[in-house]
This record gives C-alpha cells, structure tokens and sequence, in this order.
C-alpha cells in the first residue's frame, strides 16, 4: 500500500516558537493575536526567565469555509533556544541547551520547555529568538480509500526537522514516517518536501540541525540585574486546527477527511493542527 503525497507540497507544516510569539501552519487566516500581559507569582525562581508552550483547546468559530478536527495528539520536541536583537544579529544569546534529550512539550498539556537565567543575558531589548526544532508528530483521524474500500482509522505524522533519534530508530532532517491504524496497520517512510518560507522568518538547515530565526511579536526587554522570576508561555490554538477542503468525489463523507492512493484524490489539507497562538508573560 502506498499512500500519496498528501498535503505536504503545497501546505507543509512549518512553525515558529518563541518567548513573544508563535506561528503555525502555511496559508491563510492564521490568528496573530497577542493576549494582555499578566503576572503569575507561582512560576520557578531565581533571576530566570522560564518558557512555556502549551496548547489552547478554547473552541473557535471559523468562517474559512473548511472543515476541521482537533488532533488526538501534538507533540513537538525541541533543544536549544538563543535570543538575538535583530534578525541578523551577529553575536546571539544563548539561553539553554536540552542536549541530546530534547525537551518534548505535549500540546494537551502546559510543558516548561526551557529556563533562560537572567544574569546571563546583556541588558537590551530583544526582537528575535532562535530555536532549533528536532521533530514533530501529531495524530488525526481519516478515511482511506484503498481498492474501492473506505478504512477509517487515524493517520499519525513523524518528521524529524533535524538529525535526531526517535523510538530508537535514527532519522536524517527532512525523513519521516506516515502510519496508518485502523482495519489494518502500516507505516511508510516518507521523505517530506523542505519547510515553506515565511516573510521575516529565516530557516536554516545546519550539518543536520533545523533552525528558525523568527521576530517575537513584542520585544523582549531583559534586565540582567533584575532577580526576579519571569515567565513567557506561548498558547497554541488547536481547537480544530487540523483544517481540510471537503470535495464531492463520490464514497467521500462530509467533515471526514478523506484520503485516496493519489494526490488528487486526497482531501488538502491547509493547516496541520494549529490555526494561531496568544501569549502571556509576567511584568515585573
């Protein structure tokens, strides 16, 4: 059985992370929309800046005209994370290393992701992060259609944006696998297209590593003598954030997505999971 090529040409999944903002997804409508800072006495002390992603299930009302499930599961792994004062910055930050074990935030849940300490970092605003991103999965649910027969099930996507080792088995950037769970099971390799561009955002794939050199939405204004405890948390929204074009091939149900051994027969897809983001962060 062989799958198509789904929607990763024309709608690859790219994302952007940061301590002011992030972006997912590739085409239109995606909501920027920052929340209103707040303070929270409770996050982590001494002189840091702690970062978190955490996924947003408020339910939305869309008017794209597309229909839209929420993923079962959004899991993204990530390792090092470095600020910069512009988007050329020659002499970026470093702010934390998760090493050869990277940090996997699970968009259920609210995940610390990283802490920056403060008196490492030089007094300035900051207008960019830099994140390297090591893979990504996520599992929704789908129809295929396979010799006239209609298999529901799930589909879960793996991509490995970097060179990286996942359930034992070592994957070079770009590679993959695309499994299939329902009547019956299976799982292809699959070689992903690269990452859309982004206006403002600079991708980069570095003897292995996949890097994103983003501007945050509001700069980051660091004090290296405050000792207090700061905190940044990025709220992915992924209330029905897997976004699909229903078509009328017959056999197809409406609000499923539909999936066929070709590319045009497949349902595109025009957001893989996530339709926009706010932020919150402390203040003093």
């Amino acid at each position: 059985m062989n799958f198509p090529k789904v929607f990763f040409g024309a709608a690859v999944m790219t994302f952007v992370l940061s301590s002011g903002g992030c972006f997912v997804g590739s085409g239109s409508g995606v909501n920027h929309n920052d929340a209103q800072v707040t303070g929270d006495a409770s996050m982590p002390g001494g002189g840091s800046i702690s970062i978190y992603l955490t996924g947003d299930l408020t339910p939305k009302t869309f008017t794209d005209g597309l229909q839209g499930q929420t993923p079962t599961s959004y899991l993204i792994a990530l390792s090092e994370y470095w600020v910069q004062t512009s988007l050329s910055d020659p002499a970026p930050v470093f702010c934390f290393d998760a090493g050869a074990a990277p940090v996997v935030a699970d968009l259920q849940h609210d995940t610390l992701i990283g802490v920056c300490q403060t008196q490492d970092i030089p007094t300035a605003e900051y207008t960019h992060g830099r994140v390297k991103v090591d893979w990504v999965t996520y599992t929704v649910h789908g129809t295929l259609h396979y010799q006239n027969m209609p298999l529901p099930g799930e589909f879960t996507f793996f991509r490995a944006y970097s060179d990286t080792t996942y359930n034992g088995d070592s994957y070079q950037a770009g590679q993959g696998t695309i499994a299939f769970a329902g009547a019956t099971q299976v799982t292809i390799p699959y070689s992903f297209d690269p990452p859309l561009s982004l206006p403002g955002v600079n991708l980069e794939t570095i003897a292995g590593e996949f890097w994103m050199t983003f501007p945050y939405s509001q700069p980051l204004v660091v004090d290296q003598s405050n000792t207090n405890d700061h905190w940044a948390r990025a709220h992915w929204e992924i209330f029905e954030g897997f976004r699909w074009q229903d078509d009328t091939t017959p056999g197809y149900t409406a609000g499923i997505w539909d999936v066929g051994v070709t590319v045009g027969e497949t349902e595109e897809v025009f957001f893989a999971g996530v339709t926009g983001y706010h932020t919150t962060a402390s203040t003093d």
